[in-house]
């Protein structure tokens, strides 16, 4: 969750003015200023888990009073990533206030915990489906959206109602790329309501096993990404999230090793496959590579130092790891031949825990010798990429990527 100078960022937006005691030189034009304090976006801080991707909201707060060309600069800044949208900010937004409404526009990526009940004693910071229809219709611009639901089962009539006005081409929803549904029941129908009313959602993350009926109907959306962390045992679920995105999918990530009954399924959609995530190797997955003959990504959270890494397609530039001492690897043995074997390899990416195994010199040399470059400043594995196409380098959190995030979804499809 977003730190506590985030979470009072909104509040003192509301109010915040320009410092005037200072004279300050303000002839430098918006672009200039936003360019100037996209540097200060993101701060490394070895006391939060998030490390280098925290976003140094004091100092961008700090920069929003100073002018106000700044400010504004600086305001577009603090509000591209809302984690955590403070209670006074929505009763803003229903007044009608013009500031508050002229601050949603600035969001891009969205994230709400979405609870059913919500009693007067737990109410505070809590928000319940009234409010989560009352931001979307204030922030017209989202890219990206991430919900945990606390007990909702499902959308009702009313709010479904209210959905579906919102998702015509000139209101918020259609304007959503990403949809990262975190937390739901595995019964709960939320997952195809949403997708029902946002069909410009090319990004899906899903954080709980999906067992409820699909509908009778195709999945409405093309994806360009699918990221599973819960594998349902059954194929049936997302054989549906996908039966209408043959040719488009590019990205499949799977936490839990998908079973031989996704076979037929990874045999469609494989192919196009360009970069395939996985948290662990394993014997199976072997047999799961040969099925994406033509990835260029290979990201493996957690490998085996006693499986070697066997069938991976001589297509991949990029290969990706991360060490942890807990995970005991006694040897990056099967990483140093899979440099040696990959010769389209130019990237191999790990986080800055490999430096300090014994082996990492060995790594070193190796990719060295084949002339790959080496990087070990891969994120940790719950920071989740930017939803961008893919390119060249790695999706990981960078200010560079946040034009890409004002473009339409044409971006994605242009991409094919």
């Amino acid at each position: 969750m977003q730190s506590c100078a985030g979470t009072t960022t909104i509040a003192k937006a509301l109010t915040s003015k320009p410092q005037s005691r200072i004279r300050i030189h303000t002839g430098l034009p918006y672009e200039l200023v936003l360019s100037i304090l996209e540097h200060a976006y993101f701060v490394f801080s070895s006391s939060t888990k998030l490390g280098g991707w925290t976003p140094d909201f004091e100092t961008l707060s700090s920069c929003s009073l100073v002018c106000g060309v700044w400010r504004n600069a600086a305001q577009r800044l603090l509000f591209h990533e809302i984690l955590h949208i403070n209670p006074r900010f929505i009763d803003a937004i229903r007044s009608g206030c013009e500031r508050a409404l002229a601050l949603a526009e600035n969001i891009r990526r969205l994230e709400l915990r979405i609870y059913h009940i919500l009693p007067a004693s737990l109410s505070g910071g809590r928000f319940g489906v009234d409010d989560f229809l009352t931001v979307l219709a204030a922030c017209r611009k989202l890219y990206e959206i991430t919900l945990r639901t606390d007990g909702l089962h499902s959308f009702d009539k009313g709010a479904m109602d209210k959905l579906r006005a919102l998702s015509d081409e000139r209101s918020s929803l259609s304007s959503v790329v990403a949809l990262n549904l975190m937390s739901f029941g595995t019964q709960s129908p939320i997952l195809y309501q949403l997708l029902s009313v946002m069909r410009a959602v090319r990004y899906l993350r899903v954080g709980t096993e999906l067992a409820a009926p699909c509908p009778p109907e195709p999945c409405p959306v093309h994806l360009y990404e699918l990221a599973l962390f819960r594998t349902p045992s059954n194929a049936r679920n997302v054989q549906w999230l996908l039966s209408s995105s043959e040719g488009h999918l590019r990205v499949l990530e799977f936490r839990d090793t998908p079973g031989r009954c996704y076979d037929p399924l990874l045999s469609i959609h494989g192919p196009n496959i360009r970069s395939f995530r996985i948290l662990r190797q394993e014997m199976r997955s072997a047999s799961i590579f040969q099925l994406c003959p033509n990835m260029e990504e290979l990201i493996i959270y957690q490998f085996s130092d006693i499986i070697p890494i066997r069938n991976i397609p001589t297509s991949v530039r990029h290969l990706s790891f991360r060490y942890s001492p807990w995970a005991e690897n006694n040897t990056l043995r099967p990483v140093v031949e899979a440099v040696e074997r990959l010769p389209s390899l130019h990237l191999v990416s790990c986080n800055e825990e490999t430096e300090k195994h014994p082996h990492f010199q060995m790594l070193k040399a190796k990719c060295r010798e084949k002339n790959v470059r080496l990087r070990v400043d891969a994120p940790p594995v719950f920071i989740r990429d930017d939803p961008i196409p893919l390119r060249d380098e790695s999706r990981w959190k960078c200010v560079a990527n946040f034009p890409l995030m004002n473009l339409h979804t044409s971006t994605v499809e242009s991409d094919r």
